[in-house]
Order: C-alpha cells, then structure tokens, then sequence
C-alpha cells in the first residue's frame, strides 16, 4: 500500500524481510506487523511533509522530513524551497531562532518569491535580537 506517507508492508502471516531504500538494515516483520518505508525522492518527501501537517504533526517530525527532503539529491528549485519554508516554521515553533535564520538566509538568497515579504519582515526582526 502506497500513500503520501511512503510504502507501507503489512504481514498477514509467516515473516518477512523488509529493506526500505535509503535504510541501512532490513526490518524482520511477523504476522500481523507493519512498516513503513519514507519516501526518498526530494518531491515524495515534500508530499510526506504536507500529509504530516494535515495530520496535525509535531514540528519535529515536520523537520526530520524536510531535512531529509533537502537532503535528496533531486530537487527542484521549487521544492526544495517548500522544503526550506517547512523547515524555518517548524524551527521557528521549536524556537530554535539561529537555525531559522540560517535557512531563512538561504531561502532569500536563492531569490524564491513565497512568503518573500514576510521572510524579510521576520529576518530582520531576529537579526535585531542578535540572530
């Protein structure tokens, strides 16, 4: 079963071996377990991370997978910078203020036109607090 928030493997009876791309070990499974693979392409992650936050997720699940999303070697321009978006907020919400900035800088340096204003607005304010 596919979704939005990777490739889930269920067992309904014997055991299994499951090797997710991108993990280093295979998961032994048993009847009547799951796992779930994450997605590994920078736009299956962005898509993982938008299923996350209608779920309500906590930013620190919001940034593993945008990290992880930046990470992939595939990027588009466009994705990656809805990728740096949901990293700031979520470090933004864990008030890790210095990591924020740092994206934020990368983010307005590539010249991406979403949330522009706001980016500017808001990285002034954290460079005035020393940011």
């Amino acid at each position: 079963n596919v979704d939005r928030l990777g490739s889930h493997v269920s067992v309904e009876q014997g055991a299994v071996h499951v090797h997710c791309d991108g993990e280093a070990i295979a998961v032994a499974l048993t009847a009547g377990a799951t796992v779930t693979c994450l997605p590994t392409s920078a736009g299956r992650l962005l898509l993982r991370l938008t299923a996350l936050l209608d779920a309500g997720a906590t930013p620190a699940a919001v940034l593993e997978t945008a990290q992880r999303g930046l990470a992939a070697p595939d990027g588009t321009p466009a994705v990656t910078g809805q990728l740096r978006l949901r990293t700031i907020d979520a470090l933004l919400a864990m008030e890790r203020w210095a990591e924020a900035a740092e994206i934020m800088d990368a983010y307005l340096e590539d010249d991406h036109p979403i949330r522009r204003q706001e980016l500017q607005a808001l990285r002034a304010s954290l460079r005035r607090s020393g940011f």
